[in-house]
């Protein structure tokens, strides 16, 4: 049967559109998740992307990166466990989506429109993002299983949430305790510690300012020296300074009271003497007195504003406003006396020395109204800060203002200012565990490798207890109820359990707020148990996802005893501090055990300009018009070869444009050389390989290459490096164009039909059919075009797929004739040759070295004039060692030349 004609001028994208097509006629991707050996499973984990926004460039890298290892495994015979779809459909991400959508500024605004009618928002949101994302996985040729994915907003995968949440309440590894967190005043939430490591940006401007705290006469035994004197404190925070309550001094570190005459009026000033000099200038003050800071515990000074007291608090101001001391204090900046605000950063501190908690803004982070007096009531705490500023300058306890260029948080999804605030959260005690997570990290194959101890051993190193509550709408609801006077909790752990507590069936019941917080039942000594309003993080979400995927352990009990603990993910660096860990976390404090064996970590894509792409910036590359341009396989190739996928790398449309040209275009000139010389000569497989005796040098050399190709593709990929076999297979292809075809192109071309001919297309014919299950994995569009149009419709009882075909094996017989050694350059033109090839030519290298355990340089004269353009090469021998042996010729592959003037 003749092979199908091949367009030199072939469109990929059109290619790949007729490749789907076949492939949904004949349901090719269904068999392909369906085949493989059921008792030698590979585990994968699906790392759900987000459902709140569109899909972008480094959503194609990822998807590209876990189907090759996947499609690799498959066809090494193994049943993939896991290549499923999975939706993140929770959390703020979603709810800010929304919330921009119907013109919302907060959470007022949502709890006027309506909890139930805004959560159904964010679930309609979430499902039409769920249809864009299914396109473009389909588009590329990642082969997931869409009919049956795994969605975090589904009341299966909340109940098996809730399961792991009363394990861990069982275990203590559950509490509730009044900390201060990272808060979004927009969003109204805390955010855990890899939410915030994610939301730093460098260089903020901020204001500096060095505030005068009176010293006020107390009965304390130094307050005769420090009449008239002010403590001197500094804080880039000025909107924290209505919520003082203290002042810190290193205890046994040395301050002074000065006379500063530096200003238009002399004053008495304490500050540091390590930091004296440096706040007020060398000269500028003289020094009336030393003291160790401990000594001036107990000093008492004039408050700056009157504190606001928490709801239902009755703060003790008799413990406030005083100096303290505390090795916390460090000398490295400031003046060496740190101003004390519990509520926003140093809640510690207050509860160590029995200080009062004041606050000065709410949880929108607006300032209290009873400020309004002052000119400062009502603002955003960012705005604030000039106006307590001026207030202060004002009233003479402004020492000096300025700015000061920092790191600061920001939220991570709505770039709002983050502050720190005291307030009651729930907590997953990962610190209980904190050696086991060190410990299982050891277990994990990291690609690169210095991650483990790097970026993510640093991570865990520094652990600090997993703030799981958020007091939001859209999210898995925390499954815990508290009794009215607050003295009995209880965490449910299934639907069952809490059908049990109501008694009556909630089958048809959405688990979600407000649904669930309507659900109560008498509480032990009266009133009724309630639900706290809180939900849960949606990082927990997909950390808990290799137990939630499966409904586990409601149902597929089995399964999940295989399909626990993955083999291999995927993900961009930035997982490290989040899905990459809360996998780790959920599996350490279950199951004792990693969540996997084997990541392969991505860097980030950036634009041309090395920047990160962001929508604000307008640097962002549209994947579908991408794939719609130069066609999937080309993106993906690009993906694999263009560098490590550890590495950042700079992405624009135009390097895409490259590869292609540079690869795809040259393979696929190859394989349309091929079948226009096959089908003019009639040319057909033939059963059995041609007599070696047949087949030349060149011909030996090219199978030789290609079983050395398979074997460094398959040991690369199964230590998952995508790149290096990437690299291999494109500088075979390159060889395979521009040395095996442009050498033998006669044989094609010649009118007799001789086994010498045959020999060449048998050659070319196998390199063809190989390349196309090794680039399987990789470009599965081209790969499935030559397999169908050069083995499938050829040969009947072949599988119909090259995703159902057997992955390739080395040849032992040709791997006799292969160099003993490899030395490839990446540059075009220098073919993989043993040793540092000798200047000249790089075809006749090649003629040289390829004589090098064949037959002898001799058996090359006729390429060596062919690729020098003369009519004779004289031949000289060497010796190897002066004195030790005969004469040889080419013992390293060296080879001497007399060029004659044609």
């Amino acid at each position: 049967m003749a092979f199908q004609a091949v367009d030199p001028n072939v469109s990929f994208p059109a290619l790949e559109q007729a490749v789907a097509q076949g492939w949904a006629e004949h349901g090719i991707a269904r068999q392909v998740l369906a085949a493989g050996d059921r008792a030698n499973p590979f585990v994968f984990f699906e790392g759900p992307p987000t459902m709140n926004g569109l899909p972008g460039v480094h959503h194609v890298e990822a998807r590209a990166v876990k189907d090759a290892i996947n499609r690799f495994q498959r066809m090494r015979g193994r049943y993939v466990i896991g290549a499923r779809g999975g939706w993140d459909t929770h959390g703020l991400p979603v709810e800010v989506q929304v919330e921009r959508a119907l013109g919302f500024s907060g959470k007022p605004d949502i709890e006027r429109y309506g909890v139930a009618a805004f959560n159904a928002a964010c679930r309609a949101s979430a499902h039409d993002h769920i249809a864009i994302f299914e396109r473009l996985t389909e588009r590329m040729g990642y082969w997931l299983d869409l009919e049956h994915p795994y969605t975090t907003y589904d009341n299966s995968y909340i109940e098996s949430l809730w399961w792991v949440l009363q394990q861990l309440w069982q275990r203590d590894l559950l509490f509730r305790d009044y900390k201060v967190t990272m808060h979004c005043p927009r969003c109204g939430t805390s955010l855990s510690a890899h939410e915030v490591a994610q939301g730093f940006e460098d260089d903020v401007d901020d204001p500096s300012v060095w505030v005068r705290f009176r010293h006020t006469p107390s009965g304390h035994p130094h307050d005769d020296q420090l009449a008239g004197a002010a403590f001197l404190a500094w804080t880039t925070t000025p909107w924290t300074l209505p919520a003082n309550v203290a002042l810190a001094l290193k205890p046994d570190a040395d301050y002074l009271l000065v006379d500063y005459h530096g200003a238009a009026a002399p004053e008495r000033l304490v500050l540091a003497a390590a930091l004296a000099d440096r706040v007020l200038g060398e000269g500028s003050y003289h020094v009336l007195a030393t003291f160790r800071g401990d000594a001036l515990w107990g000093v008492r000074y004039q408050r700056l504003f009157d504190g606001v007291p928490g709801p239902g608090d009755t703060p003790d101001l008799a413990r406030a406003y005083l100096a303290i001391a505390d090795a916390f204090v460090s000398l490295e900046d400031g003046t060496g006396i740190v101003h004390i605000a519990p509520a926003y950063g140093d809640l510690e501190i207050g509860r160590t020395y029995s200080l009062p908690t004041l606050f000065s803004v709410d949880l929108s982070g607006t300032t209290y109204a009873q400020y309004d007096a002052l000119g400062f009531g009502g603002l955003f705490f960012k705005t604030a800060d000039p106006v307590i500023t001026r207030t202060l300058h004002e009233r003479g306890l402004l020492f000096r203002s300025g700015r000061v260029r920092h790191a600061y948080p920001f939220c991570w999804r709505c770039k709002t200012p983050l502050l720190y605030y005291a307030k009651p959260s729930w907590y997953i005690r990962t610190t209980a565990k904190k050696e086991r997570l060190i410990a299982h990290n050891q277990a994990v194959h990291w690609v690169p490798e210095h991650i483990k101890n790097g970026r993510f051993g640093n991570w865990l190193a520094n652990n600090i207890d997993w703030a799981i509550s958020r007091e939001r709408y859209w999210g898995t609801p925390l499954p815990i109820w508290v009794s009215d006077d607050g003295k009995h909790m209880e965490c449910i752990g299934s639907l069952a359990e809490l059908e049990q507590k109501v008694g009556r069936s909630l089958k048809d019941l959405d688990l979600h707020r407000p649904y669930v917080d309507e659900l109560t039942w008498p509480a032990p000594g009266g009133g009724l148990m309630r639900r706290i309003p809180d939900v849960a993080d949606a990082w927990f979400d997909s950390g808990a996802m290799p137990v939630a995927q499966w409904h586990y352990p409601f149902e597929n009990q089995q399964l999940f005893e295989i399909a626990g603990q993955a083999d291999y993910i995927s993900e961009a660096i930035d997982q490290t501090r989040g899905w990459f860990y809360t996998l780790h976390a959920v599996a350490t404090l279950l199951f004792d055990r990693p969540a996997f064996k084997n990541v392969i970590c991505l860097g980030h894509i950036l634009d041309t300009k090395g920047e990160k792409m962001s929508k604000s910036r307008g640097n962002v590359v549209d994947p579908f018009a991408l794939l719609d341009e130069f066609g999937a396989d080309a993106v993906r190739w690009y993906m694999f070869a263009s560098a490590p996928p550890y590495n950042p790398r700079r992405f624009g449309p135009e390097q895409v444009g490259e590869m292609l040209r540079q690869f795809l275009l040259t393979l696929w000139n190859t394989y349309s050389f091929f079948t226009t010389y096959a089908n003019l000569d009639g040319w057909a497989p033939p059963d059995l390989a041609p007599p070696a005796d047949t087949l030349l040098p060149t011909d030996r050399w090219a199978l030789a290459h290609l079983s050395a190709l398979v074997q460094t593709v398959t040991a690369a990929l199964d230590t998952y490096d995508i790149h290096a076999p990437a690299k291999a297979i494109e500088a075979f292809v390159e060889d395979l164009s521009n040395w095996y075809v442009r050498r033998n192109r006669r044989r094609f071309w010649k009118a007799e039909s001789d086994a010498d001919k045959q020999a060449a297309y048998v050659t070319l014919y196998t390199c063809l059919t190989t390349l196309a299950r090794l680039l399987a994995p990789f470009t599965p569009f081209l790969a499935e075009a030559l397999w169908h149009n050069l083995v499938a419709s050829q040969r009947p009882g072949v599988p119909q797929s090259v995703h159902l075909a057997a992955w390739p094996q080395p040849d032992p017989a040709a791997r006799d004739d292969a160099p003993a050694r490899r030395h490839r350059h990446p540059a075009r033109g220098h073919p993989p040759w043993p040793g540092c090839p000798p200047p000249g030519p790089a075809s006749l290298r090649q003629v040289a070295r390829a004589a090098h355990r064949l037959d002898g340089i001799r058996r090359f004269e006729s390429e060596l004039r062919d690729e020098l353009n003369v009519k004779v090469v004289q031949f000289t021998t060497r010796r190897r060692h002066a004195g030790r042996g005969q004469a040889a010729e080419s013992v390293r592959g060296w080879v001497e030349v007399q060029k004659q003037a044609t």
